[in-house]
């Protein structure tokens, strides 16, 4: 008798266990936007337009982002993974870049809330430290 309440008990925590994975798997969190991140290169002197937008489209393009430079200082950023987008719009100049939600499908975007899928954050953070690693190349 003790043996089956043990096993139901266990079986209970597992099956609590499983569906709290499962609700913060799915769970939203503010949208994260990053603002006025430094540009950090090797070089004393402040990199041109051009070249700092080819590191924003290379680190992007590294990790699967679709980039398009939209005008000078602005490039969109598109990410496909499975059934889920992601677009970013990331305006810089000489000094520093931001990286701002601009859209998104199957995502669970409010935009009242402004809370989203907790995957997009890890997106925007890699394509954060893509950049970074980018910049530093700049001559």
């Amino acid at each position: 008798m003790k043996k089956n309440s043990a096993f139901l008990r266990i079986l209970s925590l597992m099956l609590v266990a499983i569906a709290m994975l499962l609700i913060s798997g799915c769970r939203t969190v503010p949208v994260r936007n990053i603002e006025n991140a430094p540009i950090v290169t090797t070089s004393q002197a402040h990199p041109d337009m051009q070249k700092i937008g080819d590191a924003i489209i290379k680190a992007g393009t590294s990790l699967g982002w679709k980039m398009s430079q939209k005008e000078p200082g602005q490039i969109i950023g598109k990410l496909y993974v499975r059934t889920h987008r992601a677009e970013v719009k990331i305006i810089y100049n000489h000094k520093n870049y931001n990286i701002l939600y601009e859209n998104s499908s199957n995502l669970k975007y409010n935009p009242e809330k402004s809370t989203i899928h907790r995957q997009y954050n890890n997106w925007v953070k890699n394509l954060e430290l893509a950049i970074q690693r980018e910049m530093v190349t700049i001559q």
